[in-house]
């Protein structure tokens, strides 16, 4: 549904990136990898209602839950970033 949005990679695109891509992908593009760390799946982050879950996580931290980081940087044309 969000793919034509910008939310998943391109065959078209220079670079796209998201918060969770790997060192890998951010210095040797690569469409493939770019669309395998791209999947909602790996786009979640843990939120608690006293701050970041996660590796911040306190054992003290109550109601946690999963939300998606749906940022992303792209190139679709070179020299011009969304």
């Amino acid at each position: 549904m969000m793919s034509g949005e910008g939310f998943y990679p391109s065959k078209d695109y220079i670079y796209y990136e998201t918060p969770f891509s790997s060192d890998e992908s951010r210095t040797n593009y690569d469409y493939e990898l770019a669309v395998a760390e791209s999947r909602f799946s790996n786009r979640q982050i843990e939120i608690c209602s006293e701050g970041s879950g996660g590796e911040y996580k306190e054992d003290s931290f109550t109601n946690c839950t999963e939300i998606a980081d749906t940022s992303y940087v792209v190139e679709p044309i070179q020299g011009i970033w969304f």
